[in-house]
């Protein structure tokens, strides 16, 4: 009796075990199932991508998300003031912080991940420390990093760490920090600002002098970098788009500040305007901002963050408008941390083409959307519009614009029948000019026409099929196809 019963105890634990496995793969696989390594368009607007928000009602840390950063396992990683929380696109997880007298709270203010794995996170009021396989390395004044807030990491190409807090700069040798100053050329002031651009080039400063200074690869020494933007500064982070374009931000304006040859890999920074993976910039201005073409700016030029039509606030969605974090994940979703929660975008996966801005102007009201078939090979579909008599039937080419291709009544349905025949459910069918097809008509009755070529133009521009006979074809209830990856 005690055997079986062992042997039952034993198979539920392994039945539990292999339950939380599932669900920690499942859990893997949904935070990076969402556009897996794709980049989101820079065709769509904000508000066209599929967006998702966490607040504390789904599990998101109360206080917000003031730090972003993932690491080489594909977790993502939330600093704020409840702590530090991992999250694996399902569930949020505390972590335990380290519990050492060099630190004086444990309300966390940034958070980054290196390229040679592991996890930096700065502690509120003074502090850094390294979470690596597990383990808590802390690091304090008393070990070489300057006093105040940890604000900023960077990481050069080689791998070397610069951590900037609002009284001091400093770099990492591996073991301990070394301040780095007026020694160097950086005037006293609260630098604010630490980024590694693609050429491993230092850039430094922000704080109260509103000043911006560069350290290039062997030199020894900061130069000043003039910058054309009102003073003083709201904030200073910086940025490097994939064409080697570095962006400053001031907190009310962008200015691109250097050119590097393109093809280098971007800098590293735990602050700032990000990049996703199609070269589109996102930022922050009561709410987000996005530039979907950045790489025509004029060096220089100061672009105002609230002249940025591209926007995205909580009255559309976001958890708040107050934006205090930015992170392009490797999956190609852009996160977003804020005062109240997270919030995720990524490529849609299912897109209404016939609801944008332009072919509205064409067709304003599509409602009642009973048939769609292929129009042509080069991506051209028949849409009926059934609800208003199915007046207007419309093809979308390859550009994805809309035309009036059809003024039948009551066309109800719509297929192709092969590969020079299409079927709609009307008694007169115009196709649009230029394209050489012929049509069968269908009735919703099954009675329909057989629409001829006929070369004559109409006033609307296109050709007109109005010989018609009465022909047996079945109903068609339903089309869908498939081409080059597009389901309709």
């Amino acid at each position: 009796m005690n055997g079986g019963w062992l042997r039952a105890k034993t198979t539920a634990v392994n039945e539990r075990l292999l339950v939380r496995r599932q669900k920690w793969w499942l859990a893997i696989a949904a935070l990076l199932w969402c556009g897996c390594a794709a980049a989101l368009s820079p065709d769509l607007t904000i508000k066209e991508l599929y967006h998702t928000a966490w607040g504390p009602s789904q599990g998101a840390p109360l206080g917000g998300a003031l730090a972003l950063a993932q690491t080489n396992d594909g977790y993502l990683w939330i600093a704020g003031p409840s702590g530090l929380f991992r999250f694996d696109g399902i569930a949020f997880e505390r972590v335990e912080l380290p519990h050492d007298p060099k630190l004086s709270s444990l309300r966390l203010n940034s958070a980054f991940a290196p390229r040679g794995g592991g996890l930096w996170v700065g502690f509120q009021f003074g502090g850094i420390a390294l979470l690596k396989e597990g383990h808590w390395q802390v690091f304090s004044v008393a070990d070489g990093v300057p006093s105040g807030t940890p604000r900023q990491f960077a990481e050069t190409p080689e791998g070397t760490l610069w951590l900037a807090t609002n009284n001091g700069l400093a770099r990492f040798d591996g073991t301990h920090w070394k301040a780095v100053g007026s020694q160097m050329g950086l005037p006293a002031s609260n630098n604010a600002t630490v980024f590694v651009d693609s050429q491993g080039t230092i850039w430094a400063g922000g704080g109260e002098n509103s000043l911006l200074f560069f350290l290039r690869p062997g030199e020894h020494q900061f130069r000043n970098q003039p910058v054309a933007a009102p003073t003083p500064w709201a904030a200073s982070t910086m940025a490097e788009s994939n064409t080697g374009t570095v962006w400053l931000d001031t907190g009310t304006a962008l200015v691109p500040v250097a050119q590097n040859p393109p093809g280098g890999k971007p800098g590293r920074s735990s602050v700032g305007p990000v990049f996703d993976h199609d070269g589109t910039l996102w930022d922050s201005l009561d709410g987000l901002r996005r530039i979907a073409h950045p790489e025509h700016a004029t060096m220089g030029a100061t672009l105002h963050l609230k002249d940025i039509a591209d926007a995205y606030t909580d009255a559309d969605g976001l958890t708040s408008r107050t934006v205090l974090a930015l992170l392009a994940g490797r999956e190609g979703n852009v996160w977003v941390g804020t005062a109240h929660g997270l919030d995720r975008f990524s490529e849609p996966s299912l897109k209404a083409p016939l609801d944008s801005a332009e072919n509205l102007k064409v067709v304003p009201t599509i409602t009642n959307l009973l048939g769609v078939a292929p129009a042509d090979d080069s991506g051209g579909l028949w849409v009926t519009n059934g609800l208003d008599g199915g007046r207007h039937g419309m093809v979308r080419r390859p550009q994805g614009l809309v035309a009036r291709a059809a003024r039948a009544p009551r066309i109800g349905r719509a297929a192709r029948t092969g590969p020079q025949h299409a079927g709609l459910g009307s008694r007169q069918v115009r196709w649009p000019l230029g394209v050489s097809r012929s049509f069968r008509g269908l009735s919703a009755k099954g009675r329909g026409v057989d629409a001829e070529r006929r070369h004559r133009r109409t006033a609307a521009g296109h050709r007109d099929y109005n010989r018609a006979r009465p022909a047996r074809s079945p109903m068609v209830l339903l089309s869908r196809w498939q081409r080059r990856g597009a389901r309709w």
